[in-house]
């Protein structure tokens, strides 16, 4: 059960008093007593003093006379007065009959009277039938003990006088206890209440009314803690209202992007869409369920997963709905979430494809009338004379660059196609670069430059179209030698850690500017136009290459300084 901070405050005060009080109360009470009954000793023992003195004068008197005047003082004293002889006979008592009183000679208090010392005793009177309290004193005549003066209370009138004094004791200790009660509860009401209002108050806060404040009348740190907790409100009040203006704008963008978006925490729950996403997925509502439960497409699910497992930022291109989407993950560590970007990609897939198609048709219908023309101007270039045979070789130059583009963009068209395959078989690379090397042999000495093999010994063989990776090397090989006018081209391959071959085509040519390198594996990009017309280059080479490697599941790289060659670097799986 949960209890007020005033309960707590208050029930600690109560304890306090309580303990205090009755500490005060014992230990009042061990005194006192103690204090009261010596101070009856000391007055009893003054009176035995006095008496014997008194008595000593009155020493002519018979015993009947001193009897009668033993039980007046007695009466005026309110207090029983005994006088003992030395043989312990009692020869006086201001209570009983002497002759039929017992010998006092064994008593404690007066023997040692005897001795002629103050002898005190407590103990029951068997005359009286009492407790009683005894004090005696030697009587002396002329310097010479001849009795005992024994003066007695009941304790009775002690313990009665000491219950009165306890029992007012106990008035001003309850009414203390009262009065510090209604002091402590005031005390911790002062104190409870501001803290009861500041735990209202953040209540409030916690439930979203940041309109609430709190009103501390005090002028102590309680004070302070209350216009922090209201400069505190106050200043998220602020923050949540520029918050939810800035969530407001972002939902408002957020439902205006024609892209969609998707927010998938680590739990694989979507907490995030927008229209977009849901049209792109079927017009479904995807918020607050696990994506693998609304997303049916198993690409996309297969893509999530795999973003959401290595919290990295990828891409890729997945159809689905009869639709294509450049799919792109950037995860978010701090909230432990990834974020999905679908751009709908069909209308720029449609018009690659038409180009594509338009491209091999047209490529198709040029190479019949392209062979045809090739053959004429061969059989011309027998039959002209020597002044127009310049003319016929231009003719014959450009016809064979049509030819190459043709056949590049047929080989091209070839392997973008969807059900293209592979022929693969084991292969020696070692051979395969061995032959790639003898093709330009003869061309790389014709330009003085040195080709170099630099393979590792032992290289595995690799499961791979041999026709394709032979097309690949060739190419690379080819601009190596054609960009190159001094030093030398090397064709090197290393096994990797990862069970890849690392091969890497290295030239000391002119190299390739570090803004155009993102955009020369594009068909027909080349970097100097006139120089690659110039050298019959066509700008689809890298291309192919770079299509074969993908195709080969394999990723190539390229790094270059201008003025300080290039590197072509292929990574693929033995």
């Amino acid at each position: 059960m949960k209890r007020s901070i005033l309960a707590k405050v208050f029930s600690g005060y109560l304890l306090v008093i309580i303990l205090i009080s009755l500490s005060i109360l014992l230990f009042t009470f061990y005194v006192i007593k103690p204090y009261f009954t010596n101070k009856v000793k000391d007055d009893l023992e003054h009176q035995a003093v006095l008496l014997a003195e008194y008595f000593e004068l009155q020493g002519g008197k018979s015993p009947k006379e001193f009897n009668y005047l033993v039980k007046g003082l007695g009466t005026k004293l309110d207090t029983r007065i005994t006088v003992i002889d030395l043989e312990g006979i009692v020869t006086a008592d201001s209570e009983e009959d002497p002759s039929l009183m017992e010998s006092h000679k064994n008593r404690p208090e007066v023997k040692a009277a005897m001795e002629g010392r103050t002898g005190t005793d407590v103990r029951f009177s068997h005359t009286v039938k009492e407790d009683m309290l005894y004090v005696a004193v030697p009587l002396k005549r002329s310097g010479n003990t001849v009795g005992i003066v024994r003066v007695s209370v009941f304790l009775k009138d002690i313990n009665s006088l000491l219950g009165k004094l306890r029992m007012s004791i106990y008035g001003v200790s309850i009414a203390v206890i009262l009065l510090s009660l209604v002091i402590a509860f005031a005390f911790s009401k002062t104190l409870s209440n501001p803290i009861r209002e500041l735990a209202e108050g953040s209540g409030k806060i916690a439930e979203g009314e940041f309109g609430t404040r709190v009103s501390i009348r005090s002028k102590d740190e309680l004070k302070n803690l209350g216009d922090s907790f209201n400069a505190m409100a106050e200043q998220i009040q602020s923050l949540f209202n520029e918050q939810k203006v800035q969530n407001e704008e972002l939902a408002s963008i957020i439902s205006s992007i024609q892209e969609g978006i998707l927010v998938v925490n680590n739990k694989g729950m979507i907490t995030l869409c927008n229209e977009g996403a849901e049209h792109a997925f079927g017009d479904i509502p995807l918020a607050g369920r696990l994506y693998k439960e609304a997303i049916e497409d198993q690409p996309v699910r297969k893509f999530i997963g795999e973003t959401i497992q290595g919290q990295k930022t990828s891409s890729q291109e997945i159809e689905f709905n009869g639709r294509y989407f450049l799919c792109s993950t950037a995860s978010v560590p701090a909230k432990k979430e990834i974020i999905l970007l679908l751009h709908d990609i069909t209308g720029t897939k449609d018009i690659e494809k038409l180009k594509k198609d338009f491209i091999a048709n047209v490529s198709h219908e040029l190479r019949t009338p392209l062979t045809a023309i090739k053959g004429y101007i061969e059989t011309l270039m027998g039959e002209t004379e020597e002044k127009n045979i310049h003319y016929v070789e231009i003719i014959k130059r450009h016809t064979d660059r049509l030819v190459n583009i043709v056949h590049d963009l047929l080989v091209l068209s070839s392997l973008e196609e969807k059900g293209f395959e592979l022929d693969c078989r084991d292969i020696s690379f070692q051979k395969l670069i061995d032959e790639v090397a003898d093709m330009f042999a003869r061309k790389c000495a014709a330009k003085g430059l040195t080709l170099n093999i630099d393979c590792e010994p032992g290289l595995p063989d690799i499961h791979a179209d041999p026709f394709k990776i032979e097309q690949a090397m060739v190419n690379l090989v080819e601009n190596a030698v054609r960009y190159t006018e001094k030093g030398e081209v090397i064709i090197s391959a290393r096994k990797t850690e990862k069970d890849m071959i690392r091969i890497e085509v290295r030239d000391t040519g002119i190299g390739i500017p570090q803004k155009h390198q993102d955009r020369i594996f594009e068909r027909f990009f080349v970097v100097d136009k006139s120089r690659s017309r110039e050298m019959g280059g066509t700008g689809l080479g890298l291309s192919i290459v770079k299509h074969i490697v993908q195709l080969h599941g394999g990723v190539l790289g390229v790094e270059s300084l201008p003025g300080k060659g290039t590197v072509f670097r292929i990574l693929l799986p033995i």
